[in-house]
């Protein structure tokens, strides 16, 4: 394949996916700095790495962050912005944090986005950890929901 075309193609894929959770509040914490503060583990898998989910997830990104306070406070607050845009959400709160959230974005065209957000303490340290996915693809809401489900 001649070098311009393969230059091309990855350059649009890298490009897909940087774009995917444009115009999300959360989509600046996908990116640096966020993604090397202390506290911070970040995880992002497409194309071929989603092989397993036979095309139904074609983005996934994920964040944890542990002992950062002040970040998960920001991210809290994102999340609630973002979620005031979705279609469907299921939301559990303890405390004023989301301990469990599960957002339907409106879709891109024919994909599918999902936001999903998981919080504790823990117990021992009073740190909270909070874990952040952005998810997209071809899956529906209702198939997706009954993944997390089982």
């Amino acid at each position: 394949m001649n070098k311009r075309v393969i230059i091309f193609l990855t350059i649009l894929a890298v490009s897909i996916v940087a774009f995917a959770q444009r115009g999300l509040k959360v989509d600046r914490f996908f990116n640096e700095p966020t993604i090397s503060s202390q506290g911070v583990t970040y995880l992002t898998a497409n194309g071929k790495q989603l092989d397993e989910w036979n095309g139904l997830i074609s983005l996934y990104r994920s964040l944890k962050v542990t002992g950062n306070q002040q970040l998960v406070n920001e991210i809290e607050r994102a999340i609630k912005a973002d979620g005031t845009q979705a279609l469907t959400r299921t939301v559990h709160m303890n405390e004023g944090l989301i301990t469990y959230g599960f957002y339907v974005l409106p879709a891109n065209g024919k994909i599918n986005r999902y936001l999903i957000t998981t919080a504790g303490t823990n117990e021992e340290t009073g740190e909270i950890t909070l874990n952040l996915y952005y998810i997209e693809g071809k899956v529906s809401p209702e198939k997706f929901d009954s993944i997390l489900k089982s």
